[in-house]
């Protein structure tokens, strides 16, 4: 498996390069697997809202993130853990999510789809650090322990399925 913390060429250009790609430029509007949005959530200890590519995925019709860098350990998904709220930008366009942090068998039939997509090959091997064309179930293993997902809900469809009073 891979980890460490995201290299400088990742914080300094791959990632602003990216927000800009999306935010300006649209990148990522289309499909439903390995998707770009701009993920922006507020610092569990500054309160500052921070704004990340990440790459989401659809299963079972429900958006999902992986973190895939730092060991799972992310600094975003740290923050969304703690904030349970985020929006997803594209181009102008801002949603609002509430997120889910998946456990236990939810995680592991997810990760264990993802590593079978052709659309996530790449982030299989180069995030999770797995070969996508032979995962094993105790890789799926590590990778569960080792990586948080979310399930992203629009904020909308948060609110009417909590009961009113």
């Amino acid at each position: 498996m891979t980890g460490g913390p995201p290299s400088w060429v990742y914080k300094r250009f791959a990632n602003p390069l990216l927000r800009t790609l999306v935010l300006r430029a649209g990148l990522g509007r289309r499909g439903d697997q390995n998707v770009m949005r701009v993920l922006r959530v507020r610092g569990r200890r500054t309160g500052r809202l921070y704004d990340v590519p990440v790459r989401m995925s659809t299963w079972n019709d429900k958006r999902y993130v992986v973190s895939l860098l730092s060991g799972g350990d992310a600094q975003w998904a740290r923050n969304l853990r703690a904030a349970g709220t985020a929006h997803l930008l594209v181009g102008a366009t801002v949603e609002p999510v509430v997120a889910h942090e998946i456990q236990a068998e939810e995680k592991s039939e997810f990760l264990t789809w993802y590593c079978q997509q052709p659309a996530h090959r790449t982030n299989v091997r180069s995030g999770l650090g797995a070969d996508p064309s032979n995962v094993t179930p105790a890789e799926i293993d590590l990778m569960a322990r080792q990586h948080a997902v979310f399930y992203l809900e629009p904020a909308e469809t948060a609110d009417r399925s909590r009961p009113a009073g």
